[in-house]
């Protein structure tokens, strides 16, 4: 049970009820498993699986079908994470969420798929999670798809809820910055080749095509001002200035103001920029 301790703390907020009998696995101990499969992926890969397949005894497949096939057909497509937390595959692709930004400061996409079989080999009480990164169109077509290419992930807007979300991640300082005092912090050109890390010595880092930005990007993609790096409230955030193609962070495309925190990537038409800070 040292590994279901070990996500408590994670899943107590998302999945408090257990199931009734004859289902014998408890909801937070099924979440703990399929956030384990997430971590065990991305420490062989470096990549956030974006399908998860669970396999049960024929038993417990049993027990838990009718109340998913239930959930699909009364719930009808989330449109808030409200909405998602009121079924178990919604819970689980929230602690995946969760899990994924307060461990790796990673985003997906979209929300991961989560799909449940029945194994026949398996006891009751016992779970296996297959993790797999599928590329979007063949996610879409269902599990054990084969995709042309899983390291392309289409980008998608960012909704004003997740975006309320990230930014409450955000660290609160422990006390206020002087003015014009910065923290140590550098963007570094990733893409389309590795750039010298740049730091950031103004409360305002611009960014786009003019040439009289901090940072210019000779993108037909990025608008003349495209983007900037504001210093706030002992926080660094990234703001789209109403650019054209919007701003990515993490994979995720946004036009909200968004908190950054060591490592996140931000794509800026083809360029992707690495931020850090100490």
């Amino acid at each position: 049970m040292g590994l279901m301790r070990k996500f408590e703390d994670l899943v107590e907020n998302l999945v408090q009820g257990t199931f009734t009998r004859p289902f014998s696995i408890k909801e937070g101990e099924l979440a703990a498993v399929v956030v384990q499969a997430m971590d065990d992926k991305w420490r062989d890969s470096g990549q956030l699986a974006n399908e998860y397949t669970v396999s049960l005894s024929r038993r417990d497949y049993k027990a838990l079908k009718p109340r998913i096939d239930d959930e699909q057909a009364n719930a009808g497509p989330p449109h808030s994470d409200n909405e998602r937390a009121a079924t178990l595959v919604g819970r689980l692709q929230l602690s995946l969420r969760d899990a994924a930004y307060r461990k790796y400061h990673q985003t997906f996409s979209s929300f991961p798929s989560v799909f449940f079989e029945e194994n026949p080999r398996l006891g009751n009480g016992q779970v296996r999670v297959l993790a797999e990164v599928v590329a979007i169109q063949a996610q879409q077509a269902g599990p054990g798809t084969v995709a042309p290419d899983p390291m392309v992930e289409a980008t998608r807007a960012m909704t004003p809820e997740e975006a309320q979300w990230l930014a409450r991640q955000a660290p609160q300082p422990s006390r206020p910055q002087p003015a014009g005092a910065l923290p140590p912090a550098w963007l570094t050109l990733l893409r389309p080749q590795r750039g010298k890390p740049m730091q950031i010595t103004q409360q305002t880092m611009h960014i786009g095509r003019n040439q009289t930005n901090d940072v210019v990007v000779n993108d037909k993609r990025v608008s003349r001002y495209h983007a900037e790096i504001r210093y706030e409230h002992g926080q660094f955030m990234l703001y789209d200035l109403g650019s054209t193609n919007g701003v990515g962070i993490n994979g995720v495309l946004t036009r909200q103001a968004v908190p950054l925190k060591n490592g996140d990537l931000i794509g800026v038409g083809d360029y992707v920029f690495v931020f850090q800070r100490r």
